[in-house]
This record gives C-alpha cells, sequence and structure tokens, in this order.
C-alpha cells in the first residue's frame, strides 16, 4: 500500500515539473515572434511605400552604350504615381526628304554597269580644227576597263554643291575608246606623241567650247559643249593618282595653271579622263611611260547658250 502511494506521488511531481517547463518554452517562442515581427516590419513599410519623388539612380551598369554617347552620368528616372491623365498635345512629325545619292542617270543616258554602249561626239566650233571632223569617244560602261575591252570605268559622286558628277576613264591607246580624241590633241608617233607641249595647249584651247552630243540606243543628248579640259604633266602625275576620284577634277584644274573650271549651278557634269602619251622634249617622272606619260581630263555640261 506504501509503495502505490509512493508511485502516485512521483507521477504527480513528474506531470508538475513537465507541465512548467513546456508552459515556459512556449512563452519563450511566443517573445521570439514578436521580436522578429518587430524586426521586420520596418522593412516591409519601407518596400510597400509608394516614393512621393522621382529618384536619380546612375546608370553605368544599367543601360546598354549607345553609338552617340557614353553612357557614364546618365539617369535612370524612376517614375512616381502617374498623376489623373491628361489629353495628349497632337505632334505633328514632319519627315525629312532622303538624303541624295549619286546617280548614273546623265539626261536619260544611263551609264550605269551593264547599260548599252555610248558614244560621246565632239564638234569642234572651228571648222579648220581637226579639219572639221567630229572626234568620237564610244565605249561600253563598266566598273572595271582593261585595254582592248572596249569599255570605260565609270564612278558617281556629289561635289561640294550636291551636283551629279559622273566620272569616265577610257583608254587612249591605239584602238582604244579615246585614241581619236588623244590623236586630236597631240598628234601620235611611235610611243609617243607628235606636237610640242605649246601645241598641244593651243588645241585645248581651240577644243573647249565644242559642241556635244552623247547617244545611246535610240536616246541622243544634244545642246551640250566641252565646257572646260585640261592636262596634268609627268611631274604631277603621282599627285594626280594618288588622288581619290571626286577630287581629280579640282587637281587637274590646279596643276593645269586655270585653278578653277566654269560650273553651272544645280547643273549636273560629265567628266571623262584618258592617258596621255609622252611629249617631245618632255621628261617622265618615276610613275610615268612613254604610253601613260601624262593625263586630259574634260568637263561636259549643258551648253550656256540653251
Amino acid at each position: 500500500m506504501k509503495s502505490y502511494r509512493l508511485l502516485l506521488v512521483l507521477l504527480i511531481g513528474l506531470f508538475v515539473v513537465l507541465s512548467t517547463a513546456f508552459g515556459w518554452a512556449v512563452a519563450s517562442y511566443l517573445q521570439a515572434q514578436a521580436g522578429n515581427d518587430e524586426a521586420t516590419q520596418p522593412v516591409v513599410a519601407v518596400a510597400t511605400a509608394t516614393p512621393s519623388t522621382a529618384t536619380a539612380i546612375p546608370t553605368q551598369a544599367m543601360l546598354p552604350p549607345t553609338p552617340y554617347s557614353p553612357v557614364t552620368g546618365t539617369p535612370l528616372i524612376i517614375p512616381t504615381v502617374p498623376e489623373p491623365t491628361q489629353p495628349n498635345p497632337t505632334v505633328e512629325v514632319v519627315s525629312e526628304s532622303p538624303p541624295l545619292s549619286p546617280s548614273m542617270d546623265f539626261y536619260g543616258v544611263n551609264f550605269a554597269s551593264g547599260e548599252e554602249r555610248i558614244a560621246i561626239k565632239i564638234v569642234p566650233q572651228s571648222k579648220k580644227f581637226n579639219r572639221g571632223k567630229p572626234i568620237v569617244i564610244s565605249f561600253l560602261p563598266g566598273r572595271r576597263c582593261n585595254f582592248g575591252d572596249k569599255r570605260a570605268c565609270v564612278y558617281a559622286y556629289l561635289n561640294e554643291n550636291l551636283e551629279n558628277t559622273i566620272f569616265v576613264s577610257v583608254h587612249s591607246g591605239v584602238g582604244g575608246e579615246a585614241q581619236a580624241y588623244r590623236n586630236t590633241l597631240e598628234g601620235t608617233l611611235v610611243n609617243s606623241g607628235a606636237y610640242t607641249v605649246k601645241r598641244v595647249h593651243s588645241n585645248m584651247n581651240a577644243l573647249e567650247g565644242a559642241r556635244v552630243t552623247i547617244s545611246q540606243g535610240g536616246r541622243t543628248v544634244e545642246n551640250l559643249e566641252l565646257s572646260f579640259i585640261s592636262r596634268v604633266p609627268p611631274r604631277s602625275l603621282r599627285k594626280y593618282l594618288s588622288a581619290a576620284v571626286y577630287d581629280a577634277l579640282d587637281l587637274a584644274a590646279s596643276i593645269g595653271g586655270n585653278g578653277s573650271y566654269p560650273m553651272a549651278p544645280g547643273q549636273p557634269q560629265l567628266v571623262f579622263e584618258t592617258c596621255g602619251w609622252r611629249l617631245p622634249g618632255e621628261a617622265l617622272s618615276s610613275v610615268a611611260t612613254a604610253t601613260s606619260a601624262s593625263i586630259y581630263i574634260a568637263v561636259i555640261q549643258k551648253s550656256a547658250s540653251d
């Protein structure tokens, strides 16, 4: 009997101890949870609050670079809550004209590669010059022009005044597209010209102002003239050949002694060049040969009297 009473007392004591420990544990947990809620409450408030003003944040690592300006210092704007919508003003978009580009068209004659054969006929003003016979330069327009293929190398560009310029380079050797033109200016001997430098310049002056017609297929353009002609001598050949095609005409004008050439504002121009041969008594340069000793360059435009 005494043993049962002792066992009961021990069980009651154990129950009291366990109940007390459990109460302490629950109290500690609730206190810790309350502390955590108080610690996280400001963070949530900051995260959910709506900013009252726009904030600029440096974006060195946020925005991709552009070709127009560096990214450094460019702000990224975080917008505020939008105001009530207002009607947007109507913005008229003005479309700009497309940029001008060079053309291979010269008054309806197509100088593009692969087009029909082109014939340029030059008629001197004086019937005494070249016995009154016209000078014909005939070729197929192309991008490459090897001697003997009857082709001219053709380029197009806009000059500083945005006037269209077509630049034609032709051969002048025996059988070349511009042989008759070169022969008229300087004559022909074996691997050299026949005339002196002085006579060549006299012939150039006589040829300026000549009437020109250009034909292609069934199309013929009249009322043109040879408005300018110049010669690049052997001593200046390296300088000329080193220049860009759009600088060639101005350079030839300055080398030839005229300084400039007549240019009708707003009109397209056709420029052509061909080689000259060595003239009697003329020294060659390091880049000149007997049959490529100089360059003749000329301009064709609408006639001033048209």
